[in-house]
This record gives structure tokens, C-alpha cells and sequence, in this order.
């Protein structure tokens, strides 16, 4: 092997690439440890998929034996597709709560023909004197379909999320605006960088594919994975927060829709309280009611210590429960001191502090 120019790049550039892809999936690891939340075990599983394509691929460069290279090369396209799925996996998850879709089925049923196709593709391999290495060359079918699934896949992820970008918040606007460049970098740039193939070496340009690849799971990461509090955007977004005391006196409350609808704010926290202990008593349980349905809507509920914070929802999600926990979780670390005196029901005290505390736990601005 003879060391150009080229070949240095294309190194260089391979490392870098499974490098990040290293550090993504253990900070992603962590929080999925601490989260163990089944969205983020998607999106860890779509990382090391391309970790594997990525690593076997930068292993394929230096393997000079034909018949172990054609198989290492396949090994690393398939982890390329199934990374691609496990991705559109992730954001329908992301968006719907659910992987079971329409789109989700369409592209799992073409990755299986393209994985099918890979495996028994006539794939060919090229040694170049001039550097004294082997490259394979895809069969037309097997070319088209790499090309084509992870296309199919970036349009199918982009009108998941812009769907609801318009009723977004202000915070996952941002957030999803980094996830649909994301995207757009990692897998619609093959197609924009197509032509630019003819003029740059297959060895170069395969990488260069890669990296964009990289870049966009970057991004991902910045706009999911690598926020403390990830679960910001919910397009199943909800309605109105309030927290109540122990004794059924309401503490605070916020309107996510800002509309006119009025709540008897006494009245509904005295009802709450009553049923939760009547239900408590009647079945003999100490574990605390974690939701109710509603006819149309979804009440969920988490218990801090003396306090009880309420979500009224039309569905409940993976995101909108952690972000009630830490909401209380912070409302509790908020306010011990004032919810801890005789002065407890002086709602002015939780009114700004309690807006904050709502801003930062749901991603609204």
C-alpha cells in the first residue's frame, strides 16, 4: 500500500468519523443508563449500526485479500442500510410515540430487498497499481438501491417532523430544525453530490459520503441526545400543568395553549385529591395513581413529597411523563422551604419560579 495524498484523506477521515461515532455512543450510553428510555435505545442502536459499517469499512481499506474483501465491504453497506432503518425507526418514535407506521413498514420491507440484494450481488473488486490497493464496484441494482433506500428513508424522517413543526414551540422549532439539516446532510447528500463524483477519485468521494453521514449524526445528537433534559419536542402537546398540595389546595398553574377557557382551579384540585385517596383506600394500595383517562384527554400524575403535579393531555408520551418528573422533581427542589411553612398557600410565591421551572422541563418559550 503506497500512502498518497488521497489515501492519507480518506484515512484521516475514516478515524475521525468512528471516532465521533465512539463518543456519541458512549455519551448517548450514559444517559440512556439513566434514562433507560426505549427512544434513546432506538437511536443507540442506529449509531452503532453505522459505527459497525463505519469501522468494517475503514478495516476494508487495508485488506488486500479479494475474497475477504468483498465480504467485509457488504458486512459494512448492510450496516449502513439498517442504520437508515433504525433511524426512520427513531423518529417515528420520536414523533408518534409509536414505530408501527405506514412508513416505517414500506421502508423495512425495501431495506430487506436491498439487504437480500447486497448479499447476492455480483460485487467486484479493482486493484489500483498506483497505490497498491483493492476497491469493490457495486452491481447496477445494488448501487441503485443504496442510493435509493437512504433517500427514500430522508424524505419519509423529513415529513415526519415537519408535520409538526408549525405547531411547534419556539425551543422545538430549534431543536427540530437541527434534526431535519441533519438529515438533509447525512442522506440527501449523495444525490446532491453525485456529479461531484466524476471529478473526485471513488475512494475520496465514498468518504467524504460517510463524513456527511457523520456530520448529520452529529446533529442529531446536539438536538436530542446531548441535552439533559432530551425529551423537549411533543407534538402531542399539553394542555395545562397544575401542581397541588397534599391538602387539595392548587399551588400553581399554566395554560400551554393560552386560550379562554377557564378552570375552577379549587374545585378540580379538591376533586383530584378526594378521588386519588378514595381509589387508594378502596384498593388498598400505596402506590400512587400515575394516570387517569378522560373522555378525549389524559390526566398524568406525579408525586413529590407533599405535592402533586398534574398534566391534562389528549395522549400521553414517553415525553411528556419525564418531563412532568422533572418538573416536580424541581418544583420540589424550588420551593422546599416555602412549601415547608405555614405561609404554603400564598400562590404568588410559585408563579414566577413555577414558569421557569416550566420553561426548562418543556421546552417552551
Amino acid at each position: 500500500m503506497i500512502f498518497t495524498l488521497d489515501l492519507i484523506i480518506t484515512v484521516i477521515i475514516a478515524v475521525l468519523c468512528v471516532s465521533a461515532e465512539i463518543i456519541i455512543a458512549v455519551s448517548l450510553s450514559r444517559r440512556w443508563i439513566k434514562y433507560n428510555a426505549k427512544t434513546l435505545t432506538i437511536f443507540l442502536m442506529a449509531l452503532v449500526s453505522l459505527l459497525l459499517a463505519d469501522g468494517s469499512g475503514l478495516i476494508a481499506m487495508f485488506i488486500t485479500d479479494e475474497s475477504l474483501l468483498i465480504p467485509v465491504y457488504k458486512f459494512s453497506l448492510i450496516g449502513s442500510m439498517i442504520s437508515v432503518c433504525f433511524l426512520l425507526y427513531f423518529f417515528e418514535a420520536f414523533e408518534f410515540d409509536t414505530i408501527f407506521t405506514w412508513k416505517q413498514m414500506v421502508h423495512t420491507l425495501i431495506l430487506g430487498g436491498t439487504v437480500v440484494a447486497i448479499l447476492l450481488g455480483n460485487f467486484q473488486t479493482i486493484f489500483h497499481s498506483d497505490l497498491e490497493i483493492l476497491t469493490v464496484t457495486l452491481d447496477p441494482l445494488s448501487e441503485f438501491l443504496t442510493f435509493f433506500l437512504p433517500g427514500l428513508g430522508s424524505l419519509l424522517i423529513i415529513l415526519s417532523l415537519w408535520k409538526g413543526y408549525n405547531d411547534a414551540w419556539a425551543v422545538q422549532k430549534k431543536q427540530l430544525q437541527y434534526m431535519i439539516i441533519g438529515i438533509i446532510i447525512a442522506y440527501m447528500a449523495p444525490f446532491i453530490l453525485k456529479p461531484v463524483a466524476l471529478s473526485l477519485s471513488s475512494m475520496v468521494f465514498t468518504i467524504f459520503l460517510r463524513a456527511d453521514v457523520a456530520i448529520g449524526f452529529i446533529l442529531y445528537f446536539i438536538s436530542f441526545g446531548s441535552r439533559e433534559n432530551f425529551a423537549v419536542f411533543n407534538r402531542h402537546q399539553a394542555e395545562r400543568i397544575l401542581v397541588i398540595h397534599e391538602t387539595g389546595i392548587p399551588l400553581f398553574s399554566y395554560d400551554f395553549k393560552e386560550d379562554d377557557e377557564s378552570l375552577d382551579e379549587a374545585l378540580f384540585a379538591g376533586g383530584i385529591v378526594a378521588i386519588t385517596s378514595l381509589m387508594q383506600e378502596a384498593t388498598q394500595s400505596t402506590a400512587d395513581i400515575s394516570e387517569v383517562k378522560l373522555e378525549g384527554n389524559r390526566l398524568l400524575m406525579e408525586r413529590k413529597n407533599q405535592v402533586l403535579a398534574l398534566i391534562l393531555t389528549p395522549q400521553t408520551t414517553f415525553y411528556l411523563r419525564g418531563a412532568l418528573k422533572r418538573f416536580a422533581t424541581g418544583f420540589i427542589r424550588e420551593f422546599s422551604q416555602s412549601l415547608s411553612s405555614i405561609n404554603y398557600i400564598e400562590s404568588n410565591t410559585y408563579a414566577k419560579g413555577g414558569k421557569r421551572l416550566v420553561y426548562e422541563s418543556f421546552g417552551v418559550e
